[in-house]
């Protein structure tokens, strides 16, 4: 998954952009193990932090 390429271990991802649910959520599964911090990014809702591993 390319996706998994770009994260690398313990890297911070922001998500954004006009996409289907599903695919985010796809996409949070893939890397729930990989990176520390995933944020979803948008002029809507501002920063939404889906998961933060970097305090644990």
């Amino acid at each position: 998954m390319l996706a998994k390429e770009i994260a690398r271990d313990g890297n911070k991802i922001v998500l954004t952009g006009a996409a289907p649910v599903w695919l985010y959520l796809k996409i949070a599964h893939a890397l729930h193990e990989k990176v520390k911090k995933l944020v979803y990014r948008s002029p809507v809702t501002g920063d939404v932090v889906i998961f933060d591993h970097s305090t644990d």
